[in-house]
């Protein structure tokens, strides 16, 4: 049984309604010079999400409850929160609605609570000193629900109260509201107890939101995540791919080609537009590969993929195959260093710069294969999916202490 609840947050007290200066983007997509300017910003969220001091939160508990102190932060009523982003893909501007709450964690083989991508033990262990040290969440995970009732979240959306609106530097609108009509969220817990909720984005916040629970059974408050629940059938929906691309690979760029033609069939594209075409317009899974000498080539396993779930999916192959079959992975010795990026036109500008030796262009798994992949009780690797645009953090907290 899925327990979704409102709660009572505490939420940047702000003149109007543009939290801008409170907000950022999560933890894990804000660059050095990005996170320079977010933290000169006072009351901003990632001081306390990204101001760890040898892998402790300490002094980012004390500026946490000056702000409560000083006034930064207000104490709603038992609500939850409806939370817009309106954004524009393909030329057509879409708008995808999520209800945030608090869920209880359990673990996932209960089946309520369903993951699909592995996670990085080391970026765990940092955000559960996090919560230790802050008690709080700071940042909502993103989950997905079959969808409910369309008229019930027409009601939550006509009786929820604006409290924040403001357009980020890639133009998505994000819009906050405030819903705390008690026969309406009675009625959205109901609705979602048996549910299953697919974890979308967060699995490392997650595991260690359960990690953190485990460890404090006694108090109940500490048994439950920030979340952000979205309808799977949401007009919203759109999963982008997580290109890799590869420095150190170990190897000259002749013996790498060598490898991939043992377990793949190669085709000679001649250019990076055409990489990109042929790979939109395939219906089975492949890999780009860019290299630093100027080859493009589309390469496509021997395997009969329909065997396996996860061998329809370009991040499962680039990962089981190249990575770690051919190059040996980035986490064996000296291994690789692999960086990503969700953007083809950012991948081929860093590879004419020098700056790696290789790149590897994937396209994203459709909804219906994520979901086919959790459902079977699989993993996708890490960064398999990148669904846009991302939640931002810093709209709403909740506060686990019972001290402020």
């Amino acid at each position: 049984m899925v327990r979704f609840l409102p709660f009572r947050a505490l939420v940047p007290k702000i003149e109007g309604n543009d939290a801008t200066d409170r907000v950022s983007p999560p933890y894990d997509v804000i660059d050095d010079a990005g996170l320079q300017r977010l933290q000169a910003l006072p009351g901003n969220v990632t001081r306390i999400t990204l101001s760890g001091t040898e892998g402790r939160y300490t002094k980012a508990r004390e500026e946490f409850d000056s702000w409560v102190e000083q006034g930064l932060l207000d104490r709603t009523d038992e609500a939850f929160f409806v939370y817009r982003q309106s954004f524009e893909a393909d030329g057509v501007t879409r708008t995808r609605t999520g209800i945030i709450g608090i869920m209880e964690t359990e673990p996932y083989d209960t089946g309520n609570i369903v993951p699909h991508e592995h996670t990085f033990p080391k970026v765990k262990q940092d955000r559960l000193n996090l919560l230790k040290d802050v008690e709080a969440h700071c940042e909502s995970i993103f989950g997905i629900y079959d969808s409910i009732p369309e008229l019930l979240l027409s009601s939550v959306a006509f009786t929820a109260r604006l409290l924040y609106r403001l357009v980020d530097n890639d133009g998505v609108e994000h819009e906050i509201s405030i819903m705390d009509d008690k026969r309406l969220t009675k009625r959205i817990t109901t609705m979602l107890r048996d549910k299953r909720v697919l974890i979308a984005d967060g699995h490392h916040r997650y595991e260690t939101a359960l990690a953190y629970a485990q460890e404090n059974p006694d108090e109940s408050s500490k048994h439950f995540v920030l979340i952000t629940l979205v309808a799977s059938d949401d007009p919203g929906m759109l999963v982008r791919p997580t290109h890799r691309l590869i420095k150190d690979m170990g190897m000259t760029e002749t013996e790498f080609l060598d490898h991939i033609s043992e377990s793949f069939s190669t085709l000679d594209m001649g250019d990076p537009y055409s990489l990109g075409e042929r790979m939109e317009s395939s219906s089975l899974p492949d890999v780009g590969i860019m290299t630093k000498e100027g080859k493009y080539i589309v390469a496509r396993y021997h395997a009969d993929s329909s065997s396996n779930a996860l061998e329809s999916i370009d991040a499962y192959l680039c990962q089981r195959y190249i990575i770690d079959g051919i190059l040996k992975g980035e986490d064996q010795g000296d291994g690789i260093a692999v960086a990503y990026d969700h953007s083809a036109t950012s991948v081929w500008a860093r590879m004419m710069s020098g700056e790696f030796d290789l790149a590897l262009m994937l396209r994203a798994p459709s909804f219906d294969l994520i979901w086919d992949v959790a459902d079977k009780d699989m993993r996708m690797p890490k960064k398999s999916t990148y669904f846009y645009p991302k939640m931002w953090s810093g709209f709403v907290y909740y506060d686990m202490s019972g001290q402020r």
